[in-house]
């Protein structure tokens, strides 16, 4: 199977509402989850997989296999959407990881005030972890 095709099915199952199915396949094979985070980068995302990709990676916090996604997410710092710059802040905070930190504190550094927010969020959401 083909990258993308995992993809599209997690984007049309969480298009669809099926948080719980991408759940479930996600926890039996988490390498799947930087497909996640190439669906934050299609245009036009949806709400539902927005909050959808969100929920997934909330449940995953923490977990050893987050840290897969660090690089991809560092990679969406310097997306030109201002929101995908926060989101991304956020899902790095969710990695626990301390490369993750980094990437974050350096986005404390973004031009724009929403993007430095969500980095001190991220930043104060890793500090209650220790």
């Amino acid at each position: 199977m083909t990258e993308h095709f995992y993809r599209h099915i997690f984007f049309q199952q969480l298009d669809n509402g099926y948080l719980d199915k991408v759940i479930d396949y996600l926890t039996k094979h988490p390498d799947n989850l930087v497909d996640l985070i190439h669906i934050l980068g299609y245009d036009p995302l949806g709400l539902h997989v927005r909050i959808g990709v969100s929920a997934v990676l909330e449940h995953f916090a923490g977990d050893p296999a987050m840290t897969k996604i660090i690089m991809p997410l560092n990679q969406l710092t310097h997306h030109q959407d201002t929101h995908l710059r926060c989101d991304a802040c956020y899902f790095l905070s969710l990695t626990h990881d301390s490369d993750a930190k980094k990437i974050i504190q350096f986005m404390l550094n973004d031009p724009n005030n929403q993007v430095k927010n969500a980095a001190q969020d991220a930043l104060d959401y890793l500090a209650e972890l220790s």
